[in-house]
């Protein structure tokens, strides 16, 4: 069976960039790797906190911190944002080097046991499900 997977705790506007959403609307949803979808629901639950990826339909300046536009010069073409195998998000009054400690030291549990790739030294989480082979997180500098 086809897998589709909508979020529980994320408009799909809190998920694309504007002209994604302007374009697709509700069929936006489309565009994300299902399972990058579920861990992300899975890390609201985990830590029972409010999660921002992106604002701009609340007025907010972010519009890029999940899944990316061809026409968006926001990080690299070939990155995963683009394939809807990324996020970039804030939990609510945590810092980004503890949300990534609590991954790291739970990676190989549910939710975080998707996640193939976590970057580092930026002041946000960033998580993605690249296809690699390892068993543990990839660390990586932007």
């Amino acid at each position: 069976m086809r897998q589709f997977y909508k979020c529980k705790y994320f408009k799909i506007q809190e998920l694309v960039d504007k002209e994604t959403y302007q374009k697709y609307g509700e069929g936006a949803w489309m565009h994300f790797n299902p399972i990058a979808l579920k861990t992300l629901d899975g890390i609201r639950e985990y830590f029972g906190k409010s999660i921002t990826v992106n604002n701009w339909d609340t007025g907010g300046n972010m519009d890029s911190r999940g899944f990316r536009s061809p026409n968006d010069n926001t990080g690299s073409r070939w990155g995963f944002h683009p394939k809807g195998n990324a996020f970039d998000f804030s939990v609510e009054g945590m810092t980004a080097d503890s949300v990534r400690a609590e991954i790291i030291k739970h990676q190989n549990e549910p939710p975080f046991d998707e996640i193939t790739a976590l970057e580092i030294n930026v002041t946000w989480a960033h998580i993605d499900f690249r296809n690699i082979d390892c068993d543990k997180i990839y660390l990586f500098k932007g």
